[in-house]
Order: structure tokens, then C-alpha cells, then sequence
């Protein structure tokens, strides 16, 4: 049964790292070009403060008149994944 988007369900995306209700092991190709997107771009951030990873689609920075979210999810699951292009 899937549990949808639980509390900490980024864990295994974020981190690449198997814990209680996930396991990457058992990502499918979409959800692990998902997952290594997010690595991506957390990397950048940690190396340079700047989350721009790259070849990766522009991060824009947080404004009084921006969306303050974007919804992310592998191909095939309604929502879109960064691209090259925006969001």
C-alpha cells in the first residue's frame, strides 16, 4: 500500500539512505532521478551556499511575490521534476 507524502518521507529521497518505511534500493528509475536531483542540488547548496547545481534548473531565490513552494515528484506522478527550463 503506498503511504503517500508522511511525515520525514524525504528522508530516503534527501539522503540516499535506507530507515524505517523506505529503502532506495527499491526506488523505481523515476523516483531515483528524483532522489539524485535533490542530492544534487542539496550538495551545491552545502559546497557553496547557492542550491544551483549543475545542469540543473535554476533555484530562484525566495520573494514577497514568489510561490514560496514547488511540489516535486518522479516522472509519472503528476507533479513535476526541476528542469532545465523552470519549474
Amino acid at each position: 500500500m503506498p503511504l503517500g507524502a508522511y511525515h520525514a518521507s524525504e528522508i530516503a529521497y534527501v539522503m540516499q539512505t535506507p530507515w524505517a518505511l523506505a529503502d532506495p534500493a527499491a526506488f523505481t528509475p523515476a523516483q531515483r532521478a528524483l532522489s539524485d536531483t535533490m542530492q544534487d542540488y542539496r550538495t551545491a547548496f552545502a559546497r557553496s551556499g547557492d542550491p544551483d547545481a549543475a545542469g540543473a534548473a535554476h533555484w530562484p531565490a525566495i520573494a514577497p511575490d514568489a510561490t514560496p513552494c514547488s511540489r516535486w515528484g518522479p516522472a509519472g506522478s503528476g507533479r513535476r521534476m526541476p528542469s532545465r527550463t523552470g519549474y
